[in-house]
């Protein structure tokens, strides 16, 4: 006989029995089962929510690295982009036919003679456009041009539009209404 533990054999105790048995709580030990499989679980949950925040912290430290490094643009005054808006330096900017919501048009530069690279992309004034760039190509008489070029969508409603030539890294806003 074991002292100091209650036996317990076929239904009957032993007669020296030191300890009474303890109640089990059933529900206690449910919580507790319970308790701990939600504890895993949210682990994963918690490993997630981090995870997703270095993403972010990571994302926005590239994002303020990529701002700081754009050009900043210098305003042309306003001018009717259809007969021409001549950018400093001396190259003319002009949308031909004038530019339309929703209908294509042709981006002309012409005397940006010594230029290697020139594209134009769309914005607004407080306002994300999303990435609209177009590359002008050089033609045999030296004007550098893109076809066939549309406006980005405006879900607000407004014209107030401004074109962002980029000539060899030097930007020049346009701006301009388009209805």
């Amino acid at each position: 006989m074991l002292i100091g533990r209650p036996l317990f054999l076929a239904g009957r105790h032993c007669s020296r029995k030191r300890f009474a048995p303890r109640p089990v709580n059933v529900a206690a030990i449910i919580a507790l089962f319970l308790w701990r499989r939600m504890m895993r679980a949210q682990g994963k949950w918690i490993t997630a929510a981090v995870l997703l925040l270095a993403f972010a912290a990571v994302k926005l430290a590239a994002l303020h690295w990529w701002a700081q490094r754009q050009p900043a643009a210098v305003e042309v005054a306003a001018c009717d982009i259809a007969a021409g808006c001549t950018l400093p330096g001396g190259a003319v900017l002009r949308f031909a036919p004038a530019a339309a919501l929703q209908k294509p048009f042709d981006i002309v530069l012409d005397g940006a003679d010594g230029a290697r690279e020139v594209s134009v992309s769309f914005s607004m004034r407080d306002m994300d456009m999303g990435f609209n760039r177009y590359d002008l190509r050089r033609d045999a008489a030296g004007r550098w041009s893109a076809a066939n070029v549309r406006l980005p969508l405006c879900t607000e409603a407004r014209h107030d539009f401004s074109a962002d030539v980029a000539v060899d890294g030097k930007v020049y806003s346009v701006p301009f209404s388009a209805y």
